[in-house]
């Protein structure tokens, strides 16, 4: 298993190159957890760039919203988008339930991957919720370490492209002596999460909600991707592995590509969606 402190190397303009989901499709996500939700408070945990915070704020009308991410400049990014009723907070959840106690639903999504101990973090989310209270989390197929990090489970990808692009750079990394390694909660993938609730005894599942109004084709560039394996975007492309270890990938990869004819610069649509799975809190 990786360390996998996470680190926001870039901007927040290249965070969200190649993340960004359509605007229904956020509207319909905060919705759900709205309509869903009972109580007073919605706690978004890890909110990012907002996808899901700022449509739940804008559609919210009953609950006392909340949110918490340790990045200052992804803080700064959603605060002027937001009414200021809404409590934007920076720390982890145990400063956070200190200081507010605990919510009436919780939402998170593609974070366990970003934390050292994510079994402490699972543990720490339950223990967040009024008993009786909701834990949100989805199942994601949209973003780019979603796609490599889930590839083991879930390895067809809707472009052979992109699945040589990726199986190159899996064969490189062991090369240099840096192989990839899965993670016990890959990004994007909640099925493993939903799993570890259930066993835990402590939530139980009420239901899980997909279809068409949570899915969309996003336009990516292979060059998007090579980019972002340059410069360590995400935390998949960074653990583990130095400046000269991603330069070496991504100029390997660039010849890779030129030798094999692929264009890098050409728009793919690639199929991408949500699963959100709904659970509560029992004990």
């Amino acid at each position: 298993m990786l360390r996998h402190t996470y680190k926001r190397t870039d901007s927040v303009k290249k965070y969200d190159l190649i993340r960004d989901v359509p605007k229904n499709v956020k509207e319909e996500y905060a919705k759900i957890i709205l309509n869903e939700s009972k109580g007073k408070s919605i706690l978004d945990l890890g909110f990012g760039t907002g996808n899901v915070l700022i449509p739940l704020v804008r559609f919210n009308k009953p609950f006392e919203i909340y949110g918490i991410d340790n990045s200052d400049e992804m803080i700064n990014s959603v605060k002027n988008r937001i009414s200021k009723k809404t409590i934007l907070f920076k720390g982890d959840l145990k400063q956070f339930k200190k200081k507010y106690g605990l919510v009436d639903a919780l939402h998170f999504k593609a974070i366990l991957h970003c934390i050292d101990k994510p079994e402490i973090m699972i543990d720490r989310i339950v223990n967040s919720v009024n008993i009786g209270g909701l834990i949100i989390t989805s199942h994601e197929v949209s973003q780019t370490e979603d796609r490599i990090e889930q590839i083991f489970d879930y390895p067809k990808i809707d472009d052979p492209e992109v699945e040589i692009v990726f199986e190159k750079y899996f064969r490189l990394r062991t090369d240099i002596g840096k192989p990839f390694l899965s993670r016990k909660f890959p990004a994007g993938n909640s099925d493993r999460v939903v799993d570890y609730f259930l066993k835990s005894g402590k939530c139980s599942l009420i239901k899980s909600v997909e279809g068409k109004t949570l899915s969309w084709k996003r336009e990516v560039k292979l060059l998007d991707i090579l980019e972002s394996i340059k410069f360590g975007t995400f935390g998949v492309f960074y653990d583990s592995l130095s400046q000269e270890n991603r330069n070496y990938l991504y100029k390997e990869l660039n010849k890779f590509c030129e030798d094999k004819k692929i264009n890098i610069d050409k728009k793919r649509l690639l199929p991408c969606k949500f699963k959100i799975n709904i659970l509560r809190r029992k004990i």
